[in-house]
């Protein structure tokens, strides 16, 4: 998040010595990520040694940090919580659960983008990961593709609607919003209703299942300055159809993306389900900040400027629409 957390320098030091046997020099908060639960520092250790630390305000989820260590044995480039000599893959600081992890040196896919020969290894670690077998104990904690079109985030826009709709908003942020939204209505409710018609449709289908990081952007590979590849943010993993992941794909480089990933089928059902889903997620995300949660005025600002990129030629609605069958207009 943009806002650093009520979480001293102090608590962090303190923590990481007792936990993990860590003495630091240096702590730097890093705005960054768009969870708002989540917040990221950069911590230095005397001997300077650096490691990325998320501190999570919300519940741990298991499986985001076990399937990350499983992977990460098994040949997948993914970035995995480095555990305490306790074995802990967390640890407590009051409110917040503090997981550290190796601090790569570089930029995400997006911010700097990806070579041709980093596209193909891409789609060539997604397939490693989707063909991994997976032991009973592994299978057992991790959640199961139901398409439900994502109730919450569909309550969400249901609740922003209506308050678009029939409240007068004394800040700029939220005002200025709300007559986006009432322009944009239609195509809203028309997202939520499709990704809840398509749900539908995928429970009746047959699928095969996979182990699918399911939020695997480019926002998600970090790209190291050597040139190597990481698969980082793995707090949604999920066993579901392949289409799940392969849904990031973007068009100009599928081709060597699938140099990488090899031979697949495609579903455009199903890959049309979770565009609309994502879509749903974001809108229902950056919506609920802006007009239901209590944020600052920079947080409400982004997630606004967030909400409004999502409705641009060649973003994710125009992107859903079209492997749907029918353009953005």
């Amino acid at each position: 998040m943009l806002d650093r957390p009520e979480l001293t320098d102090a608590e962090i030091a303190g923590v990481l010595r007792s936990q993990h046997g860590i003495e630091l020099q240096e702590i730097c908060f890093l705005p960054i990520g768009n969870d708002v639960n989540a917040f990221a520092f950069k911590v230095v250790a005397t001997d300077g040694a650096a490691f990325f630390l998320k501190a999570r305000r919300a519940e741990v989820n298991l499986p985001a940090l076990v399937i990350p260590r499983f992977v990460q044995a098994h040949g997948v480039p993914a970035i995995a919580p480095i555990p305490t000599p306790a074995g802990a893959l967390w640890v407590n600081a009051g409110n917040f659960h503090l997981i550290l992890y190796p601090f790569i040196e570089g930029e995400s896919g997006m911010a700097g983008g990806m070579s041709a020969a980093q596209w193909v290894a891409y789609g060539a670690a997604l397939r490693k990961l989707h063909d991994l077998k997976l032991p009973a104990d592994i299978q057992s904690i991790l959640p199961v593709e139901d398409f439900s079109a994502y109730p919450y985030y569909q309550s969400v826009l249901q609740q922003v609607d209506a308050r678009a709709s029939n409240v007068v908003f004394q800040d700029d942020i939220r005002r200025d919003l709300a007559a986006f939204w009432r322009n944009h209505a239609g195509v809203i409710r028309h997202m939520a209703q499709r990704a809840r018609e398509l749900g539908d449709s995928c429970k009746h289908a047959a699928w095969r299942g996979v182990l699918c990081h399911a939020d695997i952007h480019t926002a998600n590979v970090m790209v190291e300055r050597a040139g190597a590849i990481h698969f980082v943010d793995w707090d949604q993993p999920i066993f579901a159809p392949k289409e799940r992941d392969l849904m990031f794909v973007e068009a100009d480089q599928a081709a060597l993306f699938f140099q990488g990933y090899g031979a697949a089928e495609i579903n455009r059902q199903m890959l049309a389900y979770y565009r609309h889903w994502w879509v749903v997620q974001d809108l229902g995300d950056y919506a609920e900040r802006v007009f239901l949660m209590d944020t600052g005025d920079e947080v409400r600002a982004h997630a606004a400027a967030g909400f409004k990129a999502m409705f641009a030629a060649g973003d994710a609605i125009e992107h859903a629409r079209k492997i749907d069958g029918y353009d953005s207009t």
